[in-house]
């Protein structure tokens, strides 16, 4: 059996929903806002919209990489997203929900692929190429570098080397 597979990034998936939740229990709109990666760093509430922004960026990406052959992938400005989906005034329960909602929809939508479907390519923009089951599990490496950065800004530590 490959390293790599569907099971496998399948169940990465499913535990980002219990550690995201884990780290934001408790929080509310004013830590959201309040709590910060550093005097100029995103808030917790920046955070969570840019995850939720890019669980349906992934989810679009690999739904292109089934529907067209080897679709390239233009670069994603992060802090235009700040601005452009109004970060500040988001409310952090209903970005949660859309978080999970889109969560999902990608990991239902997983499960339907066979193997095949799986290998479709395309073209990440600072990558190169890559499968859907390579965008799905970095998928989950983005929500670990960002759940670090969560756990970092609401003062439980930091794994970062």
């Amino acid at each position: 059996m490959p390293i790599l597979n569907r099971e496998k990034a399948l169940r990465c998936l499913r535990k980002d929903r219990v550690l995201l939740a884990g780290l934001l229990e408790g929080l509310d709109q004013q830590a959201a806002l309040e709590l910060r990666d550093g005097p100029d760093g995103w808030c917790l509430l920046d955070i969570l919209c840019h995850l939720t922004d890019f669980e349906h960026i992934f989810a679009d990406r690999a739904r292109s990489m089934l529907a067209q052959d080897e679709p390239r992938f233009p670069p994603v400005d992060h802090l235009a997203l700040v601005v452009t989906n109004n970060y500040a005034q988001q409310d952090l329960n209903a970005t949660w929900r859309r978080w999970l909602q889109g969560r999902e929809a990608f990991i239902n939508w997983l499960e339907g692929l066979d193997e095949a479907q799986l290998a479709r390519p395309g073209i990440h923009p600072e990558t190169g190429a890559m499968t859907i089951l390579h965008l799905a599990i970095n998928t989950v490496l983005h929500d670990v570098d960002h759940m670090e950065q969560i756990s970092r800004v609401i003062g439980r530590g930091s794994l970062a080397q």
